[in-house]
């Protein structure tokens, strides 16, 4: 027995080393030797303040489209990569992080960072302090095989080197296969992760590997039903409680998946039609609700309605105006949730703003999206960050085997299993849900206000934002300037 409570204690000093603020620094940028340009160098965005901060920094990473940046629990910026080289925190090339992601595209790309959209994420290792793996894949082109080939993953020890970090292995294959980007979620148990990879080109099942003291453990590949007439991949999004995945997929629409965190299975699979996915799908923070985009519109999906008939709300059509010039023309590009509880998106090229959704948890409208919303201190190259809920906790009255690690205060947010939604019955539901459209205009300016949003508003009561004030006193004021004429 008091080895039993020597061992729990150790545990619980080991864990709570590892949690809470990992995704606290968001690193992107130029190398700042690329052109004297002032907005032209590294930049961290900063989350440990309200709003975040933006610290200029000294780096010889230029970033594409790949960002890992890795903090410790304490919201303390570790270690970052561009998919090419892993960097410590004195911005100074890792011992060992050379040669990431190699092969033909490696080189291509050295100078100016991968090329593949969030293609990697940063976890603790479970029972090991200040251990972390990255999860990333490669892109690979050729004339037989285009795609993401094979995944990888890297670990790495912030225990050596005075803190400065080392690399202890890199690239070790864990599929060699044709893979979506992959998502991480927190087990039930509150200590391990689950990985979930789809699979990509003629088949619709996902891989899902168990993360845990003594490794990484593919557990087999999972049927996530019907395989649709023309494949395309898409992206898996995760929830922030944990219990649902959204698949996007480029020609026939989305899936929706309950995910048990206990066990790693994938059932009751809800299929909503059309082309609501094209780009990503991302859920809000207290997982009701979930934005399907494109590159030029913005919807929003009520998930409590998903049984039924569900509505894609239009939010925004963006005007694909000119950043720098033609033919650089922005777009609403990839998001994430950022610790604060907002999301942010990049515009898929070279701009100093991000697009921002201020409260994500309300309907329409008033969740306030806001088009360039965001501004930095210096130029993003559409760099896009893949990160897994931190802060999710112990999955409360589960069936998992677990000691109970987590104490009050400490940061964690405890989700409650409900019984009835995991019965095998429920599991093996199988439905596909009408999708219907709001009306929604051709350009931006004639799409702010909707029917749908127009109801909410109304029976909410909900004031405008910010951003729909500045759209009509601009409106207002192009009135009165033609009624003068």
């Amino acid at each position: 027995m008091r080895t039993f409570l020597i061992l729990c204690i150790q545990l619980l000093f080991l864990y709570n080393t590892h949690a809470q603020k990992h995704d606290y620094n968001w690193v992107m940028g130029y190398e700042d030797f690329v052109n004297p340009d002032p907005e032209w160098g590294g930049l961290i965005m900063d989350f440990n303040t309200t709003p975040p901060s933006f610290h200029k920094v000294t780096t010889h990473l230029n970033f594409n489209a790949f960002g890992v940046s890795c903090s410790d629990s304490s919201g303390n910026l570790l270690f970052y990569s561009n998919g090419i080289r892993i960097y410590n925190k004195q911005h100074t090339l890792m011992e060992n992080g050379d040669t990431i992601n190699p092969g033909t595209l490696w080189g291509q790309w050295e100078f100016w960072g991968y090329a593949s959209p969030a293609g990697g994420l940063c976890i603790p290792v479970p029972g090991k302090s200040k251990h972390y793996y990255m999860l990333h894949h490669a892109f690979v082109y050729e004339p037989t095989i285009i795609g993401n080939i094979p995944l990888y993953y890297t670990l790495v020890d912030m225990n050596a080197n005075n803190g400065l970090g080392k690399v202890l292995k890199k690239n070790v294959v864990l599929l060699d296969e044709l893979v979506e980007t992959p998502i991480a979620i927190k087990h039930g148990n509150g200590r391990d992760w689950w990985l979930i990879v789809g699979k990509w080109g003629g088949s619709s099942g996902a891989t899902v590997f168990l993360i845990d003291e003594f490794g990484i453990h593919n557990t087999g590949v999972q049927d996530l039903g019907p395989i649709p007439a023309l494949w395309e991949g898409g992206q898996i999004e995760a929830s922030q409680d944990g219990n649902q995945i959204v698949r996007g997929q480029y020609s026939d629409g989305a899936r929706f998946f309950d995910f048990n965190r206990c066990t790693g299975e994938l059932g009751n699979m809800r299929f909503i039609p059309r082309r609501i996915s094209r780009s990503a799908s991302h859920f809000s923070p207290d997982s009701k609700r979930v934005y399907v985009q494109t590159q030029r519109v913005m919807n929003t999906l009520d998930l409590t309605v998903i049984d039924t008939t569900i509505i894609a709300d239009t939010l925004i059509h963006h005007n694909w105006y000119a950043d720098g010039g033609p033919p650089f023309y922005t777009t609403l590009g990839f998001g994430q949730m950022g610790p604060d509880g907002k999301l942010y998106f990049n515009q898929g090229t070279s701009t100093t703003t991000l697009h921002v959704i201020n409260r994500p948890n309300l309907p329409g409208l008033a969740s306030d999206i806001e088009l360039n919303g965001v501004t930095l201190t210096r130029l993003n190259e559409s760099t896009t960050f893949n990160l897994p809920n931190y802060r999710l906790g112990e999955w409360e009255d589960s069936p998992c085997d677990t000691i109970n690690l987590q104490m009050p205060g400490d940061g964690f947010v405890r989700t409650w299993y409900e019984s009835v939604r995991w019965l095998p019955a429920v599991q093996a539901h199988r439905a596909a849900t009408p999708l219907e459209d709001t009306p929604s205009a051709e350009s931006w300016e004639e799409d702010p206000l909707n029917l749908i949003n127009v109801s909410i508003k109304a029976i909410h009561n909900i004031p405008p934002t910010p951003a729909q004030v500045r759209q009509n006193m601009e409106k207002a004021s192009k009135k009165k300037g033609h009624e003068k004429e």
